[in-house]
């Protein structure tokens, strides 16, 4: 599993700390903007993908970004 940091300009940076399982959240489970709207308030979020390939991943993560969403974003994947 490899894991990134995206920052608020959309940079990547590689996350060498595992992860809290509390903050994780399948992109898989995301299907509509009420459930992007509840995490917003978060202080970290780890969007899992199944693949590095699963391009859902990213544009959930800008759509966080742009819903407000100020804390700490991780994408993971395979």
């Amino acid at each position: 599993m490899t894991s990134v940091s995206v920052d608020q300009s959309g940079a990547f940076t590689p996350v060498a700390t595992p992860l809290a399982s509390d903050d994780v959240v399948d992109v898989a489970d995301i299907e509509s903007f009420a459930v992007l709207d509840a995490l917003v308030s978060r202080d970290r979020i780890v969007l899992r993908a199944a693949s590095c390939s699963d391009g859902r991943v990213f544009g959930l993560a800008r759509q966080l970004r742009r819903r407000g969403f100020n804390g700490a974003l991780v994408v993971e994947a395979n």
